[in-house]
Formats: structure tokens, sequence, C-alpha cells
């Protein structure tokens, strides 16, 4: 069966409420666990934006995670960083598709970011543009000030409030089972200018 890549990245920085963000994710691991398909399917990936980035919890299914990991406060955003450490993961582990098989679905990431990022991210949202942009979806949770920056490689991006993160679980469910119609846009800018709306719009009418 083909696997479903989920990545979160986590913005560990002092700017970030360590323990929303914590029962955020048990909240979503919760729903996979009580879905059949998603416990064959969905494969979790952590990553840490703190000083630097770091793979808390490398791709795996949900039988094999006992537990999420403990978040310690670092000083620092590096953004930039997580986004490169990101996109060598998912050359490395996600499975493309050739013309002998279907390779994996397309990742679904979550970026929870309340700090301003440190370091320079220019290249490496350029390169996220280039390579990545049309094959994922990626969300963004952040305050207002660092949505600006997000805005160009995400499809969908939300403040990062108490009402967000409790409508998360559910809007997370809502992406995994919301078909676009890719038959009837006549190009990827289109596919994606819909599929963006209709996220908005879900979100919205949770």
């Amino acid at each position: 069966m083909r696997r479903l890549p989920i990545y979160f990245l986590v913005d560990i920085s002092g700017a970030s409420d360590i323990n929303k963000l914590n029962m955020c994710l048990l909240k979503i691991l919760l729903y996979i666990r009580e879905d059949p398909y998603m416990l064959e399917t969905a494969y979790i990936s952590i990553i840490t934006i703190g000083d630097t980035a770091k793979i808390a919890l490398s791709l795996t299914d949900i039988y094999g995670i006992k537990a999420i990991p403990i978040f310690h406060t670092e000083k620092g955003m590096a953004l930039g960083k997580a986004l490169n450490l990101l996109m060598d993961d998912i050359d490395k582990n996600v499975v493309k598709t050739t013309i002998e098989r279907k390779g994996d679905m397309k990742p679904i990431i979550f970026l929870f970011a309340n700090g301003m990022p440190t370091g320079n991210i220019t290249l490496a949202l350029k390169k996220w543009n280039r390579n990545f942009l049309y094959k994922s979806t990626l969300v963004s949770v952040a305050r207002k000030n660092v949505a600006k920056l997000l805005e160009p490689i995400s499809n969908c991006v939300l403040p990062q409030t108490d009402l967000t993160m409790s409508k998360l679980p559910d809007f997370f469910y809502k992406i995994v089972f919301w078909p676009v119609e890719a038959s009837l846009c006549s190009s990827q800018q289109e596919y994606r200018d819909n599929f963006n709306r209709e996220l908005k719009e879900i979100f919205l009418n949770l």
C-alpha cells in the first residue's frame, strides 16, 4: 500500500507555547490511530526548529510511535535549515512514482512557526518553490509577522491562536480526504490556487 508521509515542523524557540503544540500533535496522532485507512498508510516525522534543525522523529509508521518526543525550548528559529532538512528527507525517504511503480502519496507538512526566523532563509524558500511547491501540501500555522514570509511556500497559512490549535486536528483530517478536481484545471498553478482556496474555506467552516 502507498504511504502517506506527514511531516510536522515544530518551532521550539521561546516564542512558541510548547505545551499547546504537544497537545495538538497528540490529538492528531489520536485521529490517525482511530482511522483504519490512516493506520495502514500514515508515516509521521517530526523536525524541531531551534538554534538548529533536528529530526526528532524520522519517518515512522503509526504503530512504531510509542510517544511524541519531549520538546525543550531553544533560542533561535533556524527555519532555513529546517526546510533544507525537510527537503533532503523527502528526497531520501519518500518513494517517487516511476513507470514501473506507484510511489508514496504527496507529503503533507504542518509548519508551526511563532518566532521570527534567524539566519538566511531566501535560498531555502527558492529551492522549495522550485522543487517541492507542487509536490506537497504545506500548511503553516504562524503569527501574523511570520505568516507573510511563509505565504509564498504555503497552501494555507493559519493564525497561531487557541482557536486554530483547537480546530487543527479536524482540519488535518479534512485535508487528508479532501479531493480536488485536477482534471478541471488547465495548469499546476490553477490547481494550486483552487486547492489553496478550498483549504481556507474548509477551515472557516469547521
